[in-house]
């Protein structure tokens, strides 16, 4: 049997997706705003500062949203409190908001930290800050110290890159971050010691080495190690390190010299970026240009090209080109002459056959154009014909008596004469002549061939 509830004094309403009583009919909900990083949303609770909507969120404790805090994420929040930052950002948070949001950092330390002794907290999570702390510092010591700055923060940035970029490339770039770790194991040990911080730095430089020994086989455990030793040094240096000279009154003597150094960091960052940016631009509009050439004609390439010259050097071109193209097409009516009047020498030296060299030379300079072993044999049978016809006396008139004509024949007697007008005005040869008469009069050269075949026969 269901009951029911009366006089009832409601103190808190709670904003749930779902009641808990099956006979509800009012149900009061309201989505969770999450904000989203690397690809997954996390909730208001994974931040360490979250006054507002979720751009306002800041210090991201967690590295999964179900997750529970880990000692890498704690780590880059503590970086994004300190005077350098992290990767050189340093978080903005306002004064009044900043003890709660320590607090907050250090409870989540605490969880990644469970044997950690009070002694081993953060300074920047006790509630000091590096400006707090007045040390004095010779001149050696501030450039040693400013030596030692432009060396980690060189280091550490090309460390961060390196990590993000193996995620998705390891076989590129872990080579890489091995040789940038061991040029910094080159020179860190010698500027630890000469700072008096050798003994503190001992267990990323062990890291470091360990890195570097193993090569590019970098296991994710591996790189976690090194991105903890990186933070856990930066806590270190930034606590130990001098950073300012003691106060006098209320002035302040040598100013400090780490928010100068960080200053003339991001400016040498910036510088190198705009020149990366520059050089990218100028890659890309080369690698532009040199696409949109390739897709042009000729015509179109040499078109670009002349556009791009000054008037009076693109004048003295086209007046250049023009002069070689009359002299080019002067050359070759000369040489085209001089092959006429070759092939036309070539086919008079036939003389037997029915050629005409004025008429026929361009046969002979269509057989030169041939292979070799065809342009051979078709020379070979011209000779042949040549030698047949010259023997065999084919024109010459057979048989004796009777008839008009010469030789008995009147046919070819026909024949001469209208080879004779053929001749007139030409430089054909008799033969040549009487060929041109049997071809426009078949009926005479049947008649002709009839009467020297009687002739042989004896008729």
């Amino acid at each position: 049997m269901t009951t029911r509830l009366k006089s009832l004094r409601i103190t808190r309403v709670a904003l749930v997706p779902k009641g808990a009583n099956q006979e509800a009919h009012v149900v009061l909900y309201k989505q969770a705003e999450t904000k989203r990083e690397q690809g997954m949303d996390f909730s208001r609770s994974a931040f360490a500062y979250a006054p507002d909507g979720p751009a306002t969120w800041k210090l991201r404790l967690v590295e999964t949203p179900e997750g529970q805090p880990t000692a890498a994420q704690v780590g880059r929040a503590i970086a994004a409190l300190r005077p350098a930052g992290f990767r050189g950002n340093r978080v903005v948070i306002p004064a009044e908001d900043l003890p709660d949001v320590k607090r907050t950092v250090l409870a989540a330390w605490h969880v990644t930290h469970p044997e950690a002794e009070a002694a081993d907290i953060p300074t920047i999570l006790k509630g000091h800050d590096m400006d707090d702390y007045a040390m004095p510092m010779t001149t050696d010591q501030k450039l040693h110290c400013r030596e030692w700055y432009e060396l980690w923060d060189a280091f550490t940035s090309s460390m961060y890159d390196f990590m993000q970029a193996m995620a998705h490339d390891p076989a590129t770039y872990a080579p890489l971050m091995v040789e940038s770790i061991r040029q910094f194991l080159d020179h860190a040990e010698a500027m630890l010691t000469m700072v008096g911080m050798v003994e503190k730095a001992h267990p990323l430089l062990a890291v470091c080495a360990e890195v570097c020994k193993q090569g590019a086989v970098m296991s994710a455990a591996r790189l976690r190690r090194l991105e903890e030793a990186i933070a856990t040094l930066q806590g270190i240096l930034e606590e130990a390190m001098p950073m300012m000279e003691k106060r006098k009154g209320r002035h302040m003597v040598d100013k400090p010299t780490h928010d100068a150094d960080q200053a003339l960091t991001l400016t040498k960052r910036a510088e190198t970026a705009e020149e990366r940016a520059t050089a990218a631009e100028t890659q890309v509009k080369d690698l532009e240009a040199d696409i949109a050439k390739r897709a042009m004609t000729p015509e179109q390439q040499e078109a670009a090209w002349l556009a791009s010259l000054p008037d009076v050097i693109r004048k003295q071109y086209e007046a250049d080109k023009l002069e070689k193209a009359e002299l080019r097409k002067k050359l070759q009516a000369a040489e085209d002459r001089n092959a006429k009047q070759e092939y036309i020498a070539k086919a008079a030296g036939y003389k037997a056959l029915p050629i005409n060299p004025d008429d026929d030379w361009e046969v002979f300079k269509a057989i030169g154009g041939l292979e070799e072993k065809h342009r051979v044999r078709i020379e070979q049978l011209f000779k042949s014909a040549e030698e047949l016809c010259a023997t065999a006396k084919v024109f010459e008139a057979v048989g004796t008596g009777g008839g008009a004509g010469v030789g008995g024949s009147p046919a070819y007697a026909q024949l001469e004469v209208l080879a004779s007008e053929l001749q007139k005005g030409t430089k054909m040869t008799k033969e040549q002549a009487i060929v041109k008469a049997m071809d426009a009069r078949p009926d005479l050269a049947r008649a002709h061939r009839t009467e020297r075949e009687e002739a042989r026969n004896g008729r």
